[in-house]
């Protein structure tokens, strides 16, 4: 039996720069018994770089959390110390840990938290939009459909929105963004804390194509709607669309207008209108 008390931490780690780590993060994680990573090599690794040897993993990862809720409660049964540390971060923010946490608190255990680097958070207070209140959705969802659904459930709302994205889908969800939630400014960071760090605005005028080189993991910040913002009704808008037909505008002159001087409106509905009355 381990002389320390059970307790189970959860400790936070630098999203890139090293030197994030804290005093208290590094001691914690020195006396620790275990150590739950998703990646346990990538965890021996980083423990190596800080100066921590000779500790032992235990992954957790989702597929292996349910699993791994049996084995944390029997190590703190035995007196250890555990600690949850993710990829990059804080963990159980849209990583492994959650019912882990849970189960523990619920079997009255100590748990305690090593706050630290966040890059929700990070990349909030890099943007400046309001920082509150705003929602943090996690990764989105694959499909465009369920996409679609998720931006919809916060089109009418007042709150900065936070997710993460892979490379790989950034245009595609940015062009759903846009189409369901209409004009809003948009700050994408990555590689954040990092040499390379980098932080790129963009608005529904802009050649979204232009953002498809990015690479890594990227955190997305979507300006919340207006507080004076109010939708136009389909009649004002078709009103104004008449006028500007009638003053020999373009297709696209007359949507990039629209998408400036009023709010509410998608592009794309706004788009099927103007073919409409042309």
């Amino acid at each position: 039996m381990s002389l320390k008390s059970p307790k189970l931490w959860i400790v936070a780690t630098p999203i890139g720069n090293l030197g994030d780590i804290s005093f208290r993060a590094k001691e914690v994680l020195s006396k620790v018994d275990v150590i739950l990573a998703e990646d346990t090599r990538k965890a021996g690794i980083f423990c190596s770089l800080i100066g921590i040897e000779k500790k032992k993993f235990l992954s957790l990862f989702d597929q292996n959390e349910d699993k791994r809720i049996h084995d944390v409660i029997k190590l703190l049964e035995e007196g250890k110390e555990v600690a949850i540390i993710s990829n990059a971060g804080t963990p159980v923010i849209s990583d492994p840990g959650y019912k882990v946490v849970k189960a523990c608190r619920e079997k009255g255990f100590e748990i305690s938290v090593v706050p630290g680097p966040c890059a929700p958070i990070a990349a909030l207070v890099l943007s400046g939009f309001p920082p509150i209140p705003f929602s943090f959705l996690g990764f989105l969802p694959r499909s465009k459909g369920d996409k679609k659904k998720l931006f919809l459930r916060f089109k009418d709302t007042k709150s900065t929105l936070i997710f993460f994205e892979r490379k790989s889908r950034i245009v595609d969800s940015i062009k759903c963004l846009f189409e369901v939630l209409g004009e809003r400014k948009v700050c994408i960071a990555r590689e954040l804390t990092k040499k390379h760090e980098e932080v790129i605005f963009i608005d529904s005028t802009d050649e979204i194509e232009k953002i498809s080189h990015l690479k890594g993991e990227l955190t997305v910040v979507v300006s919340p709607m207006k507080n004076d913002e109010k939708k136009p009704s389909i009649e004002e808008i078709k009103e104004i669309i008449l006028e500007k037909i009638n003053e020999h505008k373009t297709t696209k002159e007359i949507i990039k207008e629209l998408m400036e001087i009023t709010s509410g409106w998608s592009q794309k509905e706004l788009y099927k209108m103007v073919l409409e009355l042309k």
